[in-house]
């Protein structure tokens, strides 16, 4: 894998890790510059905003529920119940995944700055749903 790759991965674990630790409200930039070992002209030339990269956190978040959700639901599943398993599904993931869970709990206390977050985690939710409702 290339550094460049490298860094990226690393700076997704890394971001993830520190949102466990501090929240996104609380989340500080030069916190997580410090955490990922970047400096700003770099990490501005890699994900634009901390929201780019937050996103990019919890888009692979939405990735391994969509894998979850897939692998979970039975093949000769009724069409009728399709919908209400894909949500039961969502659920159990959402249960075990402390990123997801510390996201909705402080989704309505965040403010504008977050508004990018927002709206991508919605579509994140939108696809997922979708693409899960395509295999019914």
């Amino acid at each position: 894998m290339s550094k460049e790759a490298d860094f990226i991965r690393n700076a997704l674990v890394e971001s993830k890790a520190y949102v466990l630790d501090v929240g996104f409200k609380s989340l500080k930039l030069e916190e997580l510059l410090l955490r990922i070992a970047c400096s700003k002209t770099k990490f501005y030339a890699y994900f634009g905003t901390v929201n780019g990269l937050l996103i990019m956190v919890l888009k692979e978040e939405y990735r391994q529920m969509s894998l979850f959700i897939r692998s979970s639901m039975n093949e000769e599943l009724r069409k009728d119940l399709c919908t209400h398993n894909i949500i039961k599904i969502r659920d159990m993931f959402l249960d075990k995944s402390i990123l997801l869970t510390r996201y909705f709990n402080e989704r309505n206390i965040m403010n504008q700055r977050f508004f990018a977050l927002k709206k991508a985690v919605s579509n994140f939710e939108s696809d997922v749903f979708n693409d899960c409702l395509k295999r019914c």
